[in-house]
């Protein structure tokens, strides 16, 4: 018994001491390269008004290092259905979509179908000359909302 207890004790000491060893190799992970980020910028309209969808429209620019980078596409989607805007080769790329653009290439649905709430998403993938396609974290989330004028002075008075 004294023997199997010395023997796990050494076992259990080489366990910790291996363990406790940091290799600065093993604790970096490996990342990809090749990928290149586009940011949106001048976002001048981001949704769609609902009281005024015939001349509803949104508008932002795309831009990417296209010194690293191929092609920029943009892609919508909107109730499961996505679609894409399209590609383009030379940026910066602004984007200018009316409502009725917005829906022109889903079927079965009409600026007439749009209500409140209904949400386009609005993703830029790029290629980078590596071949490598990623997407943007960035995002153009863009509902379908009424626009207010809450600006001003209010008071309230607490209970």
């Amino acid at each position: 018994m004294k023997y199997i207890k010395n023997i796990l004790f050494l076992v259990l000491v080489l366990a910790l001491g291996y363990g406790c060893e940091t290799n600065e190799d093993d604790l970096v992970q490996p990342f990809k390269t090749g990928a290149v980020l586009p940011e949106i910028t001048e976002v001048e309209s981001s949704f769609f008004d609902i009281l005024d969808v015939n001349e509803a429209y949104i508008n932002f620019t795309v831009n990417v290092d296209m010194s690293m980078a191929e092609s920029v596409t943009i892609e919508k989607s909107f109730r499961g259905t996505t679609t894409e805007v399209g590609t383009f080769n030379t940026v910066p790329v602004n984007i200018n979509i009316t409502a009725e653009e917005a829906v022109s290439d889903i079927d079965g649905v009409s600026v007439g179908d749009l209500e409140l709430g209904d949400t386009f998403l609005f993703e830029v993938i790029v290629t980078a000359k590596s071949g490598v396609r990623s997407r943007s974290n960035v995002i153009v989330n863009a509902p379908v909302a009424c626009k207010s004028d809450l600006g001003g002075t209010f008071t309230y008075s607490t209970v």
